[in-house]
């Protein structure tokens, strides 16, 4: 797996293990120091055992091990680690994502700019950070969570897939359902019944 971030690269090996290069301005290297950069692949070497999935944001990065755990490293701003509240303003080494997910097999974790979402092995979704535009999917009463918080509303379908925007979200179930949510600008929620600039709190 490959993937490409704001400002820095990550390579996930078949072996599972992760390199990491470019700029380390917010821990995104997830090397547990505050090197400025790094202008070659460098193995993360804090994450013990098996990583199957990684993804990065705008300033954090999130890797599912293969026994399910997720860890996430990068700024804390927003709640968008999941980690709990912190004083802490970047996290430089890898943390594990506990509270909800503590007895959940995770199998896919995405990153957003401000949010990021976990997607279990039984197809259940779990999201936290930033929900101001309605990109967490829960509604008016909790536009931002530090911790990750359990996604209903979805017709009691598994999520098989997901993929995170700036400020929006989309899922697909396992009948091929598109669920959108979040910055409704430009119409890229592509729901029939929002028009305009309305945000769609819910899925």
């Amino acid at each position: 797996q490959l993937i490409a971030g704001n400002d820095c690269s990550a390579l996930l090996t078949k072996s599972g293990d992760i390199y990491v290069w470019g700029s380390n301005e917010s821990g995104l290297l997830g090397s547990g120091s505050s090197k400025t950069n790094f202008t070659k692949p460098t193995k993360i070497q804090l994450l013990s055992g098996t990583v199957s999935w990684i993804s990065c944001g705008c300033s954090h990065m999130a890797a599912v091990m293969s026994n399910g755990k997720v860890f996430v490293w990068g700024e804390t701003q927003h709640g968008k680690l999941g980690i709990g509240s912190t004083d802490e303003e970047i996290i430089y080494t890898p943390t594990e994502v506990k509270e909800e997910l503590n007895s959940k097999a995770v199998a896919r974790v995405y990153c957003g700019y401000k949010h990021t979402l976990a997607l279990t092995k039984s197809g259940l979704v779990f999201v936290w950070g930033e929900g101001f535009s309605g990109q967490l999917g829960l509604g008016v009463g909790t536009l931002q969570s530090d911790v990750p918080l359990h996604l209903e509303g979805l017709n009691d379908e598994e999520i098989v897939a997901a993929a995170l925007g700036e400020e929006h979200t989309l899922l697909v179930d396992t009948l091929g359902r598109l669920y959108s949510f979040g910055d409704g600008k430009y119409g890229k929620l592509c729901a029939s019944r929002i028009s305009g600039f309305v945000n769609q709190m819910r899925p």
